[in-house]
């Protein structure tokens, strides 16, 4: 067969293999196959096998290679000019920075190398920009020339398409310079602090106001002051003129900011997540909520809550049928397997199933916790990076007390259990029935020899809410550009 008519060829791939395209001798075809083909499969494989992919990597829509998530393999990312090609690709298909550090991201963990490499070519180009800022006429300079009628560079992230749209269909000068500069402010806001933080202006925003509010609410000095001051300061930095941002960086740009506040994060996180363990009521073996008759009848420990106070740790999930399911936990473990848990209270006992419900004490270790959110945060089983739109949840990592997080509610007024990612299996302490006892409850107790834990529902009101339910639309990471980001700028 003669590999050299595209139009034998099926589009979509359906009917190419990895032996068509290794035996595509035409190279101009090859290469509209690579970037036609929808397989991600057959393309992963065609360029781990294909040695020409050495140098036809300089040809084929790369851009569309990362979209797909295929893997580059180290052969080829080892070339030295590899890397500035790979960031100008990146560059030239991207109009936020938000997508250019997530392009960048997927590298971290595949090829670290290349990943230090183009982080070096994104400071540069950050860098870059901040330079090209003309503070006589608060423009940068490719926005002067724009004005002037000059050539300029029509660099994607400083002319999006919103930006374009704008300038082609505005009638006034006076405006378009009154737009320009405010887009310069914004910009430069944006790269200043990505380039100190290494993540996005929103982001960053997040994270910080979650560590002045909670640092606020457990009124204890666990951050030292200049530090929350300094955090303050960030979050106004759209408020600040350019040359005081541009200063404002010059002193910062050779201090390790991103790991700052991190490590800041972490100690909070630390002690939010300690008190969550501390909170936690010592049930079994309690004899004053012990049911003696109860205990009696059915042969196990029964304990019961009618009114008490209480904080719980709990799963809602189908009950365990075999003692391999459990995993004993009497070490730190930070495997991919996760559980969701939820802390109720008794201020509020919603579960999200409570059918069948488990209750957790001396195996839970707060250094395995991955998230807290007060609400469903809907997160979804994956062993991806959480960056990744498929693992977890992009909701905020909150820091939050026990009380804040009992009484959760989200803006609809409905969801109101909490849910708490940790790390790795957990063994069950008890079983956790609502007003009474079936017969699951009752075998699965004498099977894993651990009691149950009544909760007399009628007891506790369970109708306490928030006064500011959390907007879920605000307290959301954000990884990739699109509506929600060109949202959040025009709020700015």
């Amino acid at each position: 067969m003669e590999y050299g008519n595209f139009n034998n060829y099926d589009k979509k791939g359906k009917n190419i293999n990895i032996k068509t395209l290794l035996q595509t001798q035409n190279e101009n075809i090859l290469i509209i196959l690579i970037n036609t083909i929808n397989d991600k499969e057959l393309l992963q494989e065609w360029i781990n096998s294909d040695k020409r992919a050495n140098r036809l990597i300089y040809e084929i829509d790369v851009f569309r290679l990362l979209q797909y998530d295929i893997k580059i393999p180290y052969e080829i990312t080892k070339d030295d000019k590899f890397p500035i090609f790979l960031f100008n690709t990146i560059i030239n298909q991207s109009e936020s920075l938000i997508d250019i550090r997530s392009y960048l991201f997927k590298f971290e963990n595949d090829n670290y190398e290349l990943y230090t490499k183009l982080l070096l070519e994104l400071n540069k180009y950050y860098r870059k920009i901040i330079e090209s800022y003309n503070s006589e006429q608060d423009l940068f300079i490719d926005y002067i020339k724009y004005l002037n009628g000059n050539n300029y560079s029509e660099d994607n992230y400083l002319f999006s398409k919103e930006i374009n749209d704008y300038l082609n269909n505005a009638d006034s000068k006076d405006g378009i310079i009154s737009f320009l500069r405010k887009e310069t402010s914004l910009k430069i806001s944006e790269v200043i602090i990505d380039l100190l933080f290494k993540d996005n202006i929103y982001n960053v925003k997040l994270n910080i106001m979650e560590i002045l509010r909670y640092t606020k609410d457990v009124k204890q000095k666990l951050i030292n002051d200049d530090n929350l001051n300094f955090y303050k300061t960030i979050l106004s930095i759209d408020s600040m003129n350019n040359s005081e941002k541009i200063i404002l960086y010059n002193k910062l740009k050779n201090k390790n900011i991103s790991a700052m506040l991190y490590d800041d994060i972490r100690v909070l996180k630390d002690f939010s997540y300690r008190s969550i363990k501390d909170s936690l009521t010592n049930i079994v073996g309690n004899e004053q909520l012990k049911n003696t008759i109860l205990s009696d009848k059915y042969g196990i420990d029964i304990y019961e809550l009618n009114g008490e106070k209480f904080y719980m740790l709990v799963k809602s999930m189908n009950p365990i049928t075999e003692k391999s399911n459990i995993l004993e936990t009497n070490q730190k473990n930070y495997s991919i397997e996760r559980g969701c848990y939820s802390l109720i209270g008794s201020d509020n006992i919603d579960v999200y199933n409570k059918r069948f419900v488990y209750g957790f004490v001396n195996g839970f270790i707060p250094e395995n916790i991955i998230s807290v959110f007060e609400t469903d945060c809907f997160s979804r089983e994956s062993d991806e990076p959480i960056l990744n739109e498929d693992y977890g949840t992009t909701a905020v990592n909150r820091l939050m007390t026990p009380n804040q997080i009992v009484n959760g509610l989200d803006s609809n007024k409905k969801t109101r259990y909490s849910e708490i990612q940790i790390a790795g299996k957990i063994n069950p302490d008890f079983i956790v029935s609502f007003d009474e006892i079936n017969e699951l409850a009752v075998s699965e107790s004498k099977r894993l020899n651990i009691p149950i834990v009544v909760i007399n529902t009628k007891k506790y009101e369970n109708n306490k809410k928030r006064s500011n339910p959390f907007n879920n639309e605000n307290l959301q990471y954000i990884d990739f550009s699109g509506s929600r980001e060109s949202n959040l700028r025009r709020s700015r």
